[in-house]
């Protein structure tokens, strides 16, 4: 009968060891990898703001709203390692000297109940903050029209709303004592309670898809304005940045829309991609805004650097918004020049004048990233 108990003992410790490996150690490793990515990301973007800006105040709000999600996410993976260390060192050693009648997976639930709760609130403070961010380049972008900006406080007060209640509900399945109401709340009513959460993560679905639909819209806009001045296999330094940010937000929205499918459907709560799912979000939530401000740096530095306005045609040189391009600035090449000259070049004066009005409606969008 002992060596019967103590097989059933050993499969179980080996199952609830799998379940950790699964559930906890590998996403952390992964979790690990990104966060420490966001971290050298970090650093190189106030080392850019410090080295790139030091006229101009530091504190600006980009760079604080960086530094606060990437705060957040350092506390959202210390909770992580926090959790991972007390499950193998604390909850497996008791659960092998325990009998194997007890399920693992409702323990870990109930000794990390305050931790995850608190984790919880981080990740939702991450996704709010980064739906701000998403909302106002959109709406810098589009030149800061009044329906835009209605549209987005519309929707950022819903979804605290929704978040603020999501909260309270996750409150009563991790925290150790919760109301008795709440809690019978739950019980009764399990379908509204799932209804919140879906609404939760739909709500920033939606402002991302959003967002990126509105810049994707002006950037096809603001192609179709210049197409006739600038040669196809030529690229203004506006258009490449706004290519940036629809191809980086199409890219987030589908991860964000994967793990939505994974938390909010309840037969998925056990798969492989709810446990990756819930660790690798945190951190690319809190990087997206800061990756995407660098990325567009850096390709704006390199078009700038590769197209020098001052080797290039004026078309090319108006289209990247320099407005001191090569033969601009007049002088005495032009002072033997006839009547049919000096109208030709009035001519062109007045095409390129009209380039730079199109231009420089969305070149300081470099500056609203």
């Amino acid at each position: 009968m002992s060596g019967n108990t103590t097989v059933s003992q050993a499969q179980a410790a080996v199952n609830d060891l799998r379940l950790i490996a699964d559930a906890r150690v590998f996403p952390v490793l992964l979790e690990t990898t990104l966060f420490a990515f966001f971290t050298v990301l970090t650093i190189y973007f106030v080392w850019q703001r410090w080295n790139h800006y030091t006229h101009k105040p530091l504190v600006k709000p980009m760079l604080s709203l960086a530094m606060c999600l990437y705060i957040l996410a350092a506390a959202s993976w210390a909770i992580d390692i926090r959790i991972l260390w007390k499950e193998m060192y604390v909850l497996l050693p008791a659960r092998l000297a325990a009998s194997a009648s007890s399920k693992f997976d409702p323990t870990l639930t109930n000794s990390n109940g305050a931790p995850l709760f608190a984790q919880a609130v981080l990740l939702r403070l991450i996704w709010f903050i980064s739906d701000c961010i998403s909302l106002w380049r959109a709406y810098a972008i589009l030149g800061r029209p009044r329906w835009l900006w209605v549209l987005s406080v519309t929707i950022l007060f819903l979804e605290a709303g929704v978040y603020i209640l999501d909260i309270v509900l996750i409150s009563a399945t991790r925290l150790p004592n919760p109301p008795a109401s709440l809690t019978r709340l739950i019980q009764e009513h399990s379908s509204p309670v799932t209804l919140v959460q879906t609404l939760a993560t739909s709500f920033t679905a939606a402002v991302l898809a959003v967002s990126t639909l509105l810049i994707g819209y002006k950037s096809w806009i603001h192609r179709l304005e210049i197409r006739d001045y600038v040669r196809e296999y030529e690229f203004s330094r506006s258009l490449a940045m706004l290519a940036i940010l629809v191809e980086s937000g199409v890219v987030y929205t589908s991860v964000w829309v994967i793990y939505a499918i994974y938390n909010d459907l309840p037969s998925l709560d056990s798969s492989f991609g709810f446990y990756w799912s819930t660790f690798y979000m945190a951190p690319l939530s809190a990087m997206y805004p800061t990756l995407v401000v660098v990325i567009v740096t850096i390709r704006r530095s390199v078009l700038e650097y590769t197209l020098n306005s001052s080797s290039l045609p004026t078309d090319i040189a108006v289209a990247l918004g320099d407005l001191e391009g090569p033969n601009m600035t007049g002088g005495s090449d032009n002072t033997m020049a006839g009547p049919s000259d000096a109208a030709e070049d009035e001519k062109r004066m007045s095409k390129e004048t009209h380039r730079t009005e199109i231009v420089s409606q969305v070149a300081p969008c470099g500056d609203m990233v």
